[in-house]
């Protein structure tokens, strides 16, 4: 992501609005806490890209050519979460942000 050119910003939350880019994640299974982690795997359509992500309150872990790891914040009170992956495309000079909202029932005290 060190490249200095010029890059055309695009923000959504849903990965299939003209982006040549597909995130996939098990939301229900996090936000019903029946997982505590899983593995968000991302597909292009293009050749040369790249992702950097973070989280606000889970962690972000096992980082691959494209996928990583998303853990659940430890603190069970916590009840949402943000995932932002920036995905940049160096054919056609774009970077896109792609936000990823989660909200997590309660656990049952």
């Amino acid at each position: 992501m060190e490249r200095t050119e010029e890059i055309e910003i695009t923000e959504t939350e849903d990965a299939s609005v003209s982006m040549p880019f597909e995130v996939q994640i098990d939301k229900t299974a996090l936000q019903i806490r029946k997982e505590k982690e899983t593995t968000v795997m991302i597909t292009s359509s293009v050749a040369d890209w790249a992702f950097e992500v973070s989280a606000e309150n889970g962690k972000i872990s096992d980082m691959g050519k494209n996928s990583f790891t998303y853990t659940v914040p430890k603190d069970e009170d916590e009840r949402e979460d943000t995932i932002t992956i920036r995905l940049m495309d160096y054919e056609n000079g774009a970077l896109y942000s792609y936000k990823i909202p989660l909200i997590f029932l309660p656990t049952g005290k």
